[in-house]
C-alpha cells in the first residue's frame, strides 16, 4: 500500500500546497481521501482521475471537498467509464453535494452515506474501508484503510476522541490533523494531541497534516516527536509505503 500526499495545507491552500487530499494505491486499486481546493490538479500528476476506484470525503468543509466538483466534471465529460465511482460521505453531505452539483452528480458518483452506527467494512478492490465518527463541529468521519498487509487511519478534521484510538489500534500509519499549536478549539487537534493519540493507539508511524499556514511546521514536528518519535510532516508529493521496510 502507498499513500501519496496531494495537499496538506490546513484551512486554505497556499502556493505549492493544496488543501487536504491523499491518494492511496494498492495492487491496482486507487482511492482518494478528501478533495480540497487544488487537489484535482495535483491528482492529475499521479493518475488519470477517471481511474479512481473510490473517494472518501471526511466532511463538508470546503478545504476537504471543494474539488469533488472538478472530479465530477471529469467523470461526466471526460473519457467514459462503465461504472460510477463510489463516494463515501458522512450524514447530511450527500444531499448538499447533489443540491450544488445537480442531478448529474449522481451519474458520476454512487453516493454511500455512512451512518454513525455503521461499523461494517466496505471492500474496494484490494482495499477495505471502515469508519468511525470524528469529533468535529459538523458530521465528520474517521477513516481506516486496510490491505492484506497494512493499514492506515486518516482523521479528517477532529478533536480528541476515544474513537480515534480505537480505530487506529496498532495501525501502520496514522495520518492526523494538527491544525493548531495551542488547544484553543475543541474541533481540531494540536501536534502533541495527535502524537498522544498515535502513541496510545500503538500506531507505528504518525504523519502530521492540515497544519495551518500560520503555524511553523518545524515547531509542530518537534512537539509531536517529543511524544511519538516516528513522526513526519505530510508534505505535497510525499509517498509513504506501507508496511514500512525494516532496517
Amino acid at each position: 500500500m502507498e499513500l501519496t500526499v496531494l495537499g496538506s495545507s490546513g484551512t486554505y491552500p497556499t502556493a505549492g500546497n493544496p488543501s487536504s487530499g491523499y491518494l492511496v494505491q494498492c495492487d491496482g486499486t486507487s482511492l482518494l481521501l478528501d478533495a480540497g481546493s487544488g487537489v484535482y490538479v495535483a491528482l492529475c500528476d499521479f493518475i488519470d482521475p477517471g481511474e479512481l476506484d473510490a473517494v472518501v470525503l471526511s466532511h463538508r468543509h470546503v478545504d476537504h471537498c471543494a474539488d469533488i466538483f472538478a472530479l465530477s466534471h471529469r467523470l461526466l465529460y471526460g473519457p467514459p467509464r462503465s461504472t460510477r465511482v463510489p463516494l463515501f460521505v458522512p450524514p447530511e453531505l450527500a444531499d448538499r453535494l447533489v443540491a450544488f452539483g445537480g442531478e448529474s452528480f449522481t451519474e458520476a458518483f454512487e453516493l454511500v452515506e455512512i451512518q454513525t452506527a455503521d461499523m461494517e467494512s466496505h471492500a474496494i478492490g484490494a482495499l477495505r474501508l471502515s469508519f468511525a465518527p470524528a469529533a468535529h463541529n459538523v458530521p465528520a468521519l474517521l477513516t481506516k484503510v486496510e490491505s492484506d498487509e497494512a493499514s492506515l487511519v486518516y482523521t479528517g478534521d477532529t478533536g480528541e476522541t476515544p474513537q480515534l484510538q480505537a480505530l487506529a489500534h496498532e495501525c501502520d500509519l496514522l495520518l492526523a490533523e494538527a491544525s493548531l499549536i495551542e488547544a484553543d478549539w475543541h474541533h481540531h487537534m494540536t501536534p502533541d494531541q495527535a502524537a498522544t493519540a498515535a502513541a496510545t493507539a500503538g500506531a507505528r508511524k504518525l504523519a502530521l497534516t492540515h497544519i495551518r499556514p500560520t503555524v511553523d511546521p518545524s515547531r509542530a514536528l518537534a512537539a509531536a516527536r517529543a511524544i511519538h518519535p516516528n513522526t513526519v510532516l505530510a508534505t505535497p508529493g510525499l509517498t509513504i509505503r506501507l508496511p514500512a521496510e525494516e532496517h
